[in-house]
């Protein structure tokens, strides 16, 4: 009879809202070499002492839609994986892709809606989370959402629902979307 080692397995470091922060990397890419610590550009970056690698932390582009309906309402998903909050359907744009395509991509994974791009809403810069959010507002082109890829629900959300959106941003551009109707 074997026995089974009991590993302990390190948890993964997760942000503010449960996605999961990549580690940094400790080695040149290039050349192997442990990275150190040094200013560049007025910032402390880890940098290869051969010169060959600077490890940038950059921001990640999400693309995020506020899909109004022909009832006054928006578009909200709630996500399959923790955290469960209600927000607006959006995700990371992939390597070679414009973030508009990203946002028409995203609808459609998400809520199984075609949407054409009618204007970008803003910009945000979360301090908690190593992403630049692009709004956009969208037209659906095609009228019933259904949960789709990694959203548990994609439903019409309406002003007095606005109360039980949890995230910061999310409520903010869903607040002034109802605002404007007024």
């Amino acid at each position: 009879m074997s026995k089974k080692s009991k590993r302990k397995t390190k948890e993964q470091p997760r942000n503010e809202i449960g996605d999961l922060i990549p580690p940094r990397p400790s080695y040149c890419l290039y050349c192997g070499v442990k990275l150190t610590v040094t200013t560049r550009h007025n910032k402390a970056r880890l940098v290869c002492p051969n010169g060959d690698f600077v490890y940038r932390d950059n921001p990640v582009p999400v693309a995020v839609l506020l899909i109004p309906t022909d009832d006054d309402g928006v578009v909200l998903i709630r996500r399959k994986d923790d955290p469960r909050f209600l927000w607006l359907p959006g995700g990371y744009v992939d390597k070679g892709e414009h973030p508009e395509q990203a946002a028409i991509r995203e609808a459609v994974e998400e809520t199984a809606l075609h949407v054409e791009i009618d204007r970008l809403l803003g910009i945000e810069v979360p301090e908690d989370e190593n992403v630049v959010a692009l709004f956009y507002l969208c037209k659906p082109v095609t009228s019933k959402p259904i949960a789709h890829d990694d959203a548990l629900d994609a439903r019409v959300y309406y002003r007095a629902d606005a109360g039980s959106i949890d995230c910061i941003y999310t409520k903010h551009y869903v607040d002034q979307f109802f605002a404007e109707k007024e």
